[in-house]
């Protein structure tokens, strides 16, 4: 991989500074509290994951439905039908207005390593159990947060670890033989466990394009391969991380990759303190493009955004196919083989053949990314690029609505979206009360 640095040289240009999550899951577990606990302390869920205590008011008294659901188009569509400055709780039926808390009247959700997934930080919800007993599930990451313990704001305001600003967080603990190696994401700031490791953009105050190319780099095949194979052991520490390489990046190629991991990352209104800074960042894109943290719903828009940036990272690396090809080998295997311990035995135990296992060859990423990375290699990554932009993003509304439709169903689409203009402003609603609720949290 001759295109590439190692990231101790490549911080000279662009600084980041190693952290684990602020809180210590041991030491510091005095002062997380359960959503049970949360409860009993008359804290309630609210539309965007927090924990909020206050008067909260029926829906009825804007004679609106208050019966409880958790259909996210039903619970977007009346948070919107609210006032600005009232926020409904996580299951549709009340709101609290935002202007009356008090900083001991909220807790903050604290994100621990289960939940990064597919560059997002809101993969996986908690369910049960304490310890390495708790359990997991995958959930769509454009639901409410859901995590295992919340922290006061109070306390994360005045905690001596908080670093402001956005960072590069990914699973701190992991081995060689896993799925996937290194599983990363961008975070704004937010209380993390210590099972997050942290890369802290001290010198930025928003997640820019040029970190985010720099994360979508890292959560790439290319990237994970070299890592897997230097990896002795479970800990993914800072003099691991430093001996790793990454390409530079273009500003050119960065504007588009960042553009594409943050439609991953930050997907839904409940981000939208982020699409606000970038539009200020990138206003004729954010004319031309349909509403950016509405794209990646769909499970397979988001697989196809995964493969582009996969594809691109390769080529970045200076991959040819027949390297890419050795990276993914035997990923190729039917279900029925794939899934058979006898058979699975005999692959290399770091190879990639996990990843999506048991979904058929040809829909997994490991495949689909071929054949993007070929039509790269038919032109340059610059081009394929503004065409990918051009034809999957860049286009009239009415566009975007069918092809919605297609993908998540006529009738969500239909109860759910809305013209853009009326889209940017909810965003800018979102973003003030989402301001309200975190202190920290960028506008």
């Amino acid at each position: 991989m001759e295109h590439s640095k190692p990231l101790k040289d490549l911080q000279k240009a662009f600084p980041l500074r190693y952290q684990q999550g602020e809180f210590n899951m041991t030491s510091d577990s005095r002062h997380f509290v359960t959503s049970a606990q949360a409860a009993k302390q008359d804290y309630h869920p609210c539309f965007y994951g927090h924990r909020l205590r206050g008067a909260w008011r029926d829906l009825s008294a804007w004679k609106l439905d208050n019966h409880p659901t958790s259909d996210p188009v039903e619970l977007y569509k009346r948070q919107h039908l609210l006032p600005p400055e009232y926020v409904l709780s996580s299951e549709g039926s009340q709101a609290l207005s935002v202007e009356d808390l008090q900083e001991e009247d909220i807790y903050l959700p604290l994100f621990q390593g289960a939940m990064l997934y597919g560059y997002s930080h809101n993969a996986a919800r908690y369910k049960h159990g304490s310890g390495h007993r708790s359990s997991w599930e995958r959930h769509n990451p454009f639901a409410p947060l859901q995590p295992q313990f919340f922290v006061p704001s109070t306390t994360y305001q005045a905690w001596s670890k908080t670093c402001v600003g956005p960072r590069i967080a990914f699973r701190a603990l992991s081995n060689a033989t896993n799925e996937r190696t290194f599983v990363v994401s961008c975070l704004n700031t937010q209380p993390c466990g210590n099972s997050i490791g942290l890369l802290h953009a001290f010198e930025l105050d928003w997640p820019t394009p040029a970190l985010l190319a720099q994360t979508a780099l890292m959560g790439s095949f290319a990237y994970d391969w070299l890592l897997r194979h230097r990896l002795v052991g479970t800990n993914l520490n800072a003099f691991l991380l430093e001996e790793t390489r990454l390409p530079e990046i273009p500003p050119h190629i960065a504007e588009m990759l960042g553009l594409l991991l943050g439609m991953l990352c930050f997907a839904g209104y409940a981000q939208a303190p982020f699409w606000l800074r970038w539009r200020q960042h990138a206003p004729e894109q954010a004319q031309q493009l349909s509403p950016p943290f509405l794209y990646a719903l769909a499970s397979q828009t988001r697989q196809k955004l995964h493969c582009v940036l996969d594809a691109a990272s390769a080529v970045l690396f200076g991959l040819d196919k027949q390297e890419l090809q050795w990276i993914l080998r035997d990923c190729h295997h039917p279900i029925s083989k794939s899934s058979d311990a006898r058979f699975t035995r005999k692959l290399d135990p770091k190879g990639f053949w996990r990843v999506q296992k048991h979904s058929p060859p040809q829909e997994r990423q490991t495949t689909q990314i071929f054949i993007i990375f070929e039509s790269i290699k038919e032109r340059d990554l610059h081009s394929f690029l503004q065409n990918f932009f051009k034809e999957e993003c860049f286009f009239s509304y009415d566009h975007f609505l069918d092809r919605r439709s297609r993908e998540i169903g006529p009738t969500f689409a239909e109860n759910f979206f809305v013209p853009p203009e009326t889209i940017w402003r909810h965003c800018e609603e979102h973003a003030l009360r989402l301001r309200k609720i975190n202190t920290n949290c960028p506008v």
